[in-house]
């Protein structure tokens, strides 16, 4: 039985975080560069925090010191663990960091529902113009952000396990993105995406190769949902 460890932490109420000094012990040399690169301090922020809570969940299933998880990567960019079984793919928005463990591919997206602008009355433009209906048949704004979400970041997580450009593997999500009115989505190619709401807050999604029976979800203030289909 295939079975993925889900973690959700909410930023907006993250608790009692260590010390700065001990985040960053957690980055190596390659993170550290592009941790400092970074302008802006929520980016900062986030980014130290999304690599110590992941190292952290990889060092306890590796049985290993957090400071001996050291990531590879993939020509695009992918971190991975040379020399191990665990798969993991991470993700962050603004107001959360999500990540998957397991033992096949992954990709993970994790969004604020409510967001700036209001992309789910531009779906063509966000995501593809053959999507465009899906929010039509929303009984109001809330509503049409809810299904927006679960589209988007179905579709981030797809594009995250190809590893590919979100403008070219957008077309090929959409072929049947018409059929995402359940909680599972089951691509012709062999791609299984689930959906996961966080009380309503954050829409959470993980693509994997083969299908996932079983999730242990582990968050930080137990809110956890899978979503519902509209």
């Amino acid at each position: 039985m295939t079975t993925v460890d889900l973690h959700y932490y909410s930023l907006r109420d993250a608790g009692d975080l260590p010390a700065r000094d001990i985040l960053e012990s957690a980055l190596d040399g390659e993170e550290y560069t592009r941790y400092q690169r970074l302008k802006r301090q929520e980016s900062k922020h986030t980014f130290v925090l999304a690599r110590y809570w992941l190292k952290t969940a990889l060092a306890d299933k590796l049985g290993s010191s957090l400071h001996d998880v050291r990531f590879s990567y993939t020509e695009n960019g992918k971190p991975y663990l040379p020399d191990s079984k665990i798969k993991f793919n991470l993700s962050h928005c603004a107001t959360a960091v999500a990540f998957a463990l397991g033992e096949t591919e992954l990709g993970v997206d994790v969004e604020q529902i409510e967001r700036r602008g209001e992309p789910w009355n531009r779906v063509a433009d966000y995501i593809h113009p053959g999507l465009e209906n899906i929010t039509h048949g929303a009984a109001s704004e809330r509503e049409k952000a809810l299904v927006f979400s679960r589209y988007w970041t179905a579709m981030e997580a797809y594009t995250k396990l190809k590893a590919g450009r979100i403008f070219e593997e957008k077309t090929r999500f959409c072929r049947d993105g018409e059929r995402f009115n359940a909680e599972v989505l089951a691509l012709t190619e062999g791609i299984f995406i689930h959906t996961f709401s966080c009380f309503g807050e954050d829409i959470c999604a993980v693509a994997s190769e083969v299908e996932v029976l079983r999730f242990n979800l582990i968050d930080n203030a137990r809110r956890f949902h899978r979503a519902k289909a509209d």
